[in-house]
């Protein structure tokens, strides 16, 4: 025990005698990189340390970390970690001023000092949970798939769904398009494919398994917008497919051969088909912040052939893609061919057919409970079909 004792002893004076910055240095005109690269950014006043790793090779490290008010924080090693209490105590300190970041590196026995990073502190805080899909880079098959959530004050994560926790030999489930209404975490939704699959909502404290499928659409629900205020989701419905590079083949595209827009509304358990049409490739839906538009991609495709998905690879640098929407009256919620007005917006956003798809992080005030639990409803809930 004294060993130990005497050692970490030793470490503390050894951390003590250190300069704290050099007296005596060569002042470098070149940026240093470091991996992220921090400098002349907006931080929250509340947001995780900017720990970062210094890409310069050299015998010694030291940083100090500082701003107009509050201690000065030291750092001697490459890879620059903040102890998260004194971290945050800075930033409360230097609301609506900057940080400063001196970076000194030792070569040969001679010190260098590199132009000082800076970043301003918002007074503003962000807000604090983040949600996204962790899965392998593969686009043959998945086997862990996740759906996690990170505290943006932290470095704290948890699951809100794995797929693991399903259990069973053989048994596997693709979880994707997570979304919440409005980012607030008491109602969501996500799909589940293959076993036990169906689109999971959470809503009203209550949990159901919804099969979105229908014999008007050639799938189920798939890229879900929820509306801002009412309990209602505007999905795409896509058939996909996959579209390689012959240059590259680890470059992947996916490629709608149909696709479409439904409504859902979650309180009566009613499906609306919005846009059902053949040569009409809609998707992407997005509401307004006001939820009186519904904005959404589109594409006119007529094949002349009967290979549909060859023809739109061999034509996929023709195939554009518009901005366009939907309007929606004061009272009336449900789209029809009687009561929407279509209209075309005037920025045209110009895109290639085959549109990369990925999932964006999502941010969210308040912190969403533990959803493990969420695996073994899956497996008890029955499907309930929409109106």
């Amino acid at each position: 025990m004294k060993k130990y004792v005497y050692i970490i002893l030793l470490l503390m004076l050894f951390n003590g005698c250190r300069e704290a910055v050099p007296d005596q240095y060569v002042d470098m005109m070149t940026t240093i990189r470091i991996e992220p690269d921090y400098r002349d950014t907006v931080i929250p006043c509340n947001i995780a340390p900017l720990n970062f790793r210094i890409q310069e090779e050299a015998d010694d490290y030291l940083t100090c970390i500082s701003g107009s008010s509050g201690e000065k924080l030291y750092c001697y090693d490459r890879d620059v970690k903040v102890e998260l209490k004194l971290w945050r105590s800075l930033l409360d300190a230097n609301k609506g001023s900057e940080i400063k970041f001196e970076i000194y590196l030792k070569k040969q026995g001679i010190w260098y000092k590199y132009p000082v990073i800076k970043n301003s502190v918002s007074p503003n805080p962000i807000d604090g949970y983040l949600s996204y899909r962790l899965i392998e880079p593969s686009y043959v098959t998945y086997g862990e798939l996740s759906i996690r959530q990170r505290d943006l004050t932290s470095f704290d994560e948890c699951d809100i769904y794995n797929n693991q926790v399903l259990g069973g030999k053989g048994k596997s489930q693709c979880i994707n398009c997570h979304s919440y209404q409005n980012y607030r975490t008491d109602h969501m939704q996500f799909h589940g494919r293959g076993d036990y699959g169906g689109t999971v909502i959470a809503s009203g404290g209550k949990l159901r398994k919804v099969n979105l499928k229908t014999e008007e659409t050639v799938s189920g629900g798939v890229y879900p917008a929820w509306h801002p205020v009412r309990n209602l989701i505007a999905y795409s419905v896509n058939k996909t497919g996959q579209l390689f590079h012959s240059k590259d083949l680890q470059k992947v595209e996916v490629q709608d051969t149909y696709s479409g827009l439904v409504l859902y509304d979650v309180d009566s358990n009613r499906l609306t088909v919005v846009l059902n049409d053949s040569n009409s490739l809609a998707t992407f839906p997005s509401w307004s912040p006001d939820g009186r538009m519904l904005y959404y991609a589109a594409a006119f495709f007529r094949p002349s052939g009967k290979d549909r998905s060859a023809e739109m690879g061999m034509r996929y640098r023709d195939l554009k893609y518009n901005k366009n929407s939907f309007r929606r009256g004061d009272d009336d919620f449900r789209f029809s061919r009687y009561g929407v007005q279509r209209r075309y917006a005037r920025a045209e956003c110009y895109v290639s057919a085959c549109v990369s798809r990925w999932q964006l992080p999502i941010i969210y005030r308040s912190r969403l409970r533990h959803f493990s639990y969420l695996a073994q409803k899956c497996r008890s809930l029955s499907d309930e079909s929409p109106d």
